[in-house]
Formats: structure tokens, sequence, C-alpha cells
């Protein structure tokens, strides 16, 4: 959860036991687009046997109108996740997943240019361990700035 779902639903490969035994895929509404995620996560809660395959098996296309870039729905089925699973969080790795979801939720405000609430979001995530997610966020902000500096000028 402090980076992510990293696990393309195409690229999975899971026994119908296990997915038997965390009760199957759940349809609930709060969680369209993230129903893979959600399922990954009762996963996890059950097994660690996660096996890496460090080789291109699949491709994937982001365009049009699938959900897997960050837009509305990304928004709300975030919040679900984080109020069906935030509690299995220890306070630091609960921080690092706010400062990692902030800085998602920056760059799509910064995508359809709310700039207040993008500004507010990389301030969130400026508190991350991670120095790439403090990199970024200073880069967006200093963008965002500029921006309001040409107005200026």
């Amino acid at each position: 959860m402090i980076n992510g779902n990293p696990l393309a639903n195409s690229s999975v490969v899971v026994k119908k036991e296990c997915i038997d035994t965390v009760g199957g895929l759940n349809e609930d509404k709060s969680l369209v687009a993230a129903e893979d995620y959600d399922l990954w996560l009762r996963i996890s809660m059950k097994t660690e046997e996660f096996k890496y395959i460090p080789e291109v098996l699949g491709g994937y296309w982001v365009g049009g109108s699938n959900l897997s870039g960050m837009s509305d729905y990304q928004i709300g089925w975030m919040g679900a996740i984080i109020d069906r699973y935030a509690s299995y969080l220890n306070e630091k790795d609960r921080k690092q997943m706010e400062a990692f979801i902030s800085y998602d939720r920056g760059v799509f405000y910064y995508r359809q240019r709310l700039w207040e609430k993008s500004l507010k979001m990389f301030k969130i995530s400026l508190k991350s361990e991670r120095v790439d997610i403090k990199l970024k966020s200073i880069f967006y902000t200093v963008l965002i700035w500029a921006s309001f500096m040409k107005t200026f000028f």
C-alpha cells in the first residue's frame, strides 16, 4: 500500500482455491476499477507466497476510455482502499502510504490544472521518506509556481 498497486490484473496467476479462501472478487461499487487491488490485498493477508518474474510476459495499453490513468475513479477507489486497509499498517507505513497517495493525487490535480489542490497534495507528499517522491513533488511544485510567475510577467 505504500507503493501503490504494482500488479497488473492481466499479469497475475492465482489458484482458484486462494481466491475462494478470501471470498472472491469484491463487487462493491466503491471499488470500481480497484477490485483486483482489493483482492491482492486480501490474498496478501492470507499468504506471502508471491513470486515476481523479472521478464516482460505481456503488454498493456493505456489510453482511450480505460481506467488505468489517474482519474476521478482512481481518486474515489483510493479512498475506499485506504478506508478498508490503512488500519493494517503501522504508523510509519501509514505515513508513507499517505505521502505516496498524496503525490498521485497531486499529479492528477496538476493535470486538471487545479493548482491549489495540487500544491496541497504535494505539500503532504514532501513528508515521504522516499527521495524520488520528494524530488518529483518539488519538481511539480516548481512547475506550478513557474506558471504562476508567468501570469505576473
